[in-house]
């Protein structure tokens, strides 16, 4: 839509970094309102469980399910705030995909890194998608569709976040296009945020099998911490695009001639 004829001119102008900040901090924030209100105002609530033995083991942390999708008024925060990082989630993927499709060109050599970035926007894409669909769909609500809305989550962002870091290094080196030193920063942490994530999952899929066969106290609690960081280290991954971008703006522009 065209409101004004001068093509010099901007309706508005995001720096890019502050937009990827605020995308990334909705989640932290949700997430820190939901524990402590969950700790603060419905502790024997959200942290109780249930397991094989039969019995009710203590805990001092609940999971991040129970925590959002059950209780309220953190349920509503949530998902609020959830939609809310959706879009500007979708920004930064296409952003990724209009990078990587500008070093890799669909023809010669780097015909296959051109298959390989749009792999990788869909699993982008497919990543957030189920993130709003397990936010949406509670496991009390459908346990089938949060189940498989959590583990399409799982594997897109990790295959997502590798395929990312390859592209920053066998990639850029295949092209002989030298790194900045914002993208060699962000790339360091990437890698450290991926690392850290793939430990922790086998570490929280340990706690979790214990709680369920010895039903002990405080596993459960220890399970949940785990998978509080795992969420970080997703949500740190995704918040290096400020390095990748540290010089973009989004803007909306009038095009015409004048006209």
């Amino acid at each position: 839509m065209v409101f004004l004829r001068n093509s010099s001119v901007s309706f508005f102008d995001i720096y890019f970094p502050r937009l990827v900040g605020i995308a990334c901090l909705l989640p932290v924030a949700a997430l820190f309102f939901c524990e402590s209100w969950s700790v603060i105002m419905d502790f024997e609530r959200s942290t109780a469980t249930a397991c094989r033995a039969h019995r009710r083991p203590w805990n001092f942390l609940p999971s991040i399910s129970e925590a959002t999708g059950s209780l309220t008024p953190q349920r509503y925060v949530w998902r609020i705030f959830i939609a809310l990082h959706a879009t500007p989630r979708f920004a930064i993927a296409a952003a990724y995909f209009k990078m990587h499709n500008e070093l890799f060109p669909p023809s010669g050599k780097t015909i296959w890194w051109h298959v390989l970035s749009s792999l990788d926007v869909v699993l982008h894409v497919m990543e957030i998608m189920c993130l709003v669909g397990l936010t949406f769909v509670s496991s009390t609500e459908d346990y089938g569709i949060h189940e498989k809305c959590f583990y399409g989550f799982l594997i897109c962002s990790h295959l997502h976040m590798a395929i990312t870091i390859l592209f920053f290094t066998k990639g850029r080196e295949y092209i002989k296009n030298s790194l900045t030193y914002t993208e060699i920063k962000a790339l360091q942490w990437k890698k450290y945020f991926l690392c850290i994530s793939v430990v922790l999952l086998g570490v929280a899929f340990y706690f979790f099998k214990r709680h369920e066969r010895y039903c002990e106290d405080y596993v459960y609690s220890m399970f949940a911490l785990v998978e509080i960081v795992i969420v970080i280290c997703n949500i740190g991954f995704h918040s290096t695009a400020m390095y990748d971008f540290s010089h973009c703006y989004l803007s909306l522009l009038d095009l015409t001639d004048g006209r």
